[in-house]
């Protein structure tokens, strides 16, 4: 009987079907690995002109220095959102099984790889 106990509560702690970090990362790397320089380039700078688009609408809402955190969740926010409808564009979208988590490695190969290459410098 304690045995069936404890598995009761131990099996909800177990999520079934979700992926790990290296499955992710799998996934995410052989996505990238079909993306042109071109294609890249273009998303890298899609990619902080959101993020900044993000940072001036924070700093908009939140204008006092002393609002830091009121200001870091609403850019946080608007991060997340502005991703996710970039993510949704994407012909890759489909590939990641529409999953904000895999998209966001991808973006993170894109961001990583531009900056390895020097792209970012100058912007």
């Amino acid at each position: 009987m304690k045995k069936l106990i404890l598995l009761l509560l131990f099996v909800p702690l177990v999520s079934v079907g979700q992926l790990t970090y290296e499955e992710k990362n799998t996934i995410a790397a052989e996505v990238f690995d079909t993306f042109p320089d071109d294609y890249i380039k273009k998303s890298v700078l899609t990619l902080v002109k959101l993020d900044d688009k993000a940072i001036a609408s924070a700093n908009k809402k939140y204008p006092n220095p002393k609002d830091w955190e009121k200001q870091i969740d609403f850019q946080r926010e608007i991060e997340n959102i502005d991703r996710l409808n970039w993510y949704k564009k994407q012909n890759w979208w489909k590939k990641v099984n529409k999953n904000a988590d895999i998209a966001y490695y991808v973006r993170a190969k894109i961001i990583g790889y531009s900056y390895d290459k020097g792209w970012l410098d100058n912007i």
